[in-house]
């Protein structure tokens, strides 16, 4: 959704911050990512190391350093946490976000709608994922209770939305 978004609004040269590596969300978001930008030709790459400030920092201050015009026209944080070094980078090499350059993230914290800009993210529904694991962890009581074996595992993708704000 933010790669689909992100070349509706003519970004060319995106940015992706990701977090953990070997992590299964950081693998599925990255995965879905390659996929979306793949077809469409759009130059990208693909940085990081950890769900932290201080990866979206150093990662945006390295790909924006070489040059005077920004090599990268948006930034894709895979993180809130990654997304607030990333603009803090920005801000440092004098480039606004949501202006000189487009940023949007994974995560829906509500703080990030006091920014400025505002952040365009793609909302994981929270609510969603807590009500299945409450309802399977009953399962598993309920069949044990009963002397009957644990329901087999399962393994679910909830979809998310785009919250569509300013920054991009």
């Amino acid at each position: 959704m933010a790669e689909e978004y992100l070349l509706q609004k003519g970004y060319k040269n995106i940015l992706a911050i990701q977090g953990v590596p070997d992590s299964m969300p950081n693998k599925e978001r990255v995965r879905g990512f390659r996929e979306a930008i793949g077809v469409h030709g759009v130059s990208y790459k693909v940085v990081g190391d950890a769900f932290s400030v201080e990866n979206g920092n150093r990662e945006v201050l390295q790909a924006f350093a070489a040059g005077e015009k920004p090599a990268f026209d948006a930034v894709f944080a895979f993180s809130s946490t990654i997304l607030l070094g990333a603009i803090d980078a920005l801000r440092h090499l004098h480039l606004r976000p949501g202006k000189d350059v487009g940023i949007i993230s994974y995560d829906n914290n509500g703080f990030l709608d006091f920014m400025d800009p505002a952040v365009t993210r793609v909302e994981q529904p929270l609510h969603d994922a807590v009500q299945i694991a409450v309802n399977t962890l009953f399962e598993i009581i309920a069949a044990r209770r009963g002397g009957h074996p644990d329901p087999q595992p399962r393994q679910l993708l909830i979809p998310p939305t785009l919250v569509v704000r300013e920054s991009c």
